[in-house]
């Protein structure tokens, strides 16, 4: 293919952009409406729960340890026969699930893609409306059409973080927040957490949930403890 022809290509692509430049433009404003309520969400959900609980969310989606278990002590007494009396304490696990919805909106910093976005804006803004456009425009423009090519790939991310936030915070996932931690009084704090993000009343008060839910396992496996695993 010649030269004249290459570039006659390439200038009818540019006009083709400026044709659609307004539904492009809006395109983008809804993407940014759609980031600013994903990162909006994810600052709720992250703020709202105490610096224990996020940071320790944080810690297991790095490791990749998404899976909630405490142990349970079972203490067994024996007579030998000759009669000293010997203690075994064993440790077995207890599994309340795995955390579902845990992604990339509780760490990055840009998961709206905020700036990205205003900056393709801008971009899409100052292409000159004219046939003739100079080397340098041309390029330009060229560059604005790659990265009109990635706003799709944007918008699928933000709708994979909307889904993943919506099952974080179905109620079955966020109690199991109650578990990342041994502290009776962060428990309880993330309880009330929990009944906020949610946006339900608590039952009764907090402590008291946390010691029916350590209650629950002590009874299912006539427990004589409890301790976190992982």
């Amino acid at each position: 293919m010649r030269k004249s022809e290459t570039d006659a290509i390439r200038r009818a692509r540019v006009q083709q952009l400026l044709q659609d430049r307004d539904e492009l433009k809006k395109r983008v404003k809804e993407t940014l409406k759609e980031g600013e309520a994903v990162r909006d969400d994810a600052n709720r959900i992250f703020w709202t729960l105490p610096a224990k609980a996020s940071t320790s969310l944080v810690d297991r989606r790095k490791r990749g340890a998404l899976k909630v278990t405490w142990e349970y002590l079972k203490v067994e007494k024996e007579r030998l026969d000759d009669g000293r009396e010997v203690t075994t304490r064993t440790w077995y696990p207890h599994d309340f699930g795995t955390l579902k919805g845990v992604g990339a909106w509780l760490e990055s910093n840009d998961v709206s893609h905020k700036q990205d976005l205003y900056a393709l804006f801008h971009k899409l803004e100052t292409i000159p409306n004219k046939k003739s456009l100079t080397k340098a425009e041309l390029e330009s423009a060229e560059s604005v059409i790659r990265e009109i090519s990635g706003l799709n790939s944007i918008r699928r991310e933000l709708s994979t973080q909307r889904a993943l936030i919506a099952d974080f915070c179905r109620m079955e996932n966020l109690l199991l927040l109650v578990q990342l931690t041994s502290n009776r009084s962060i428990r309880a704090e993330i309880v009330t957490a929990v009944h906020e993000i949610s946006g339900t009343t608590l039952p009764s008060e907090a402590s008291r949930i946390v010691d029916a839910i350590d209650r629950a396992v002590r009874e299912q496996h006539r427990a004589d403890g409890l301790r976190i695993a992982s």
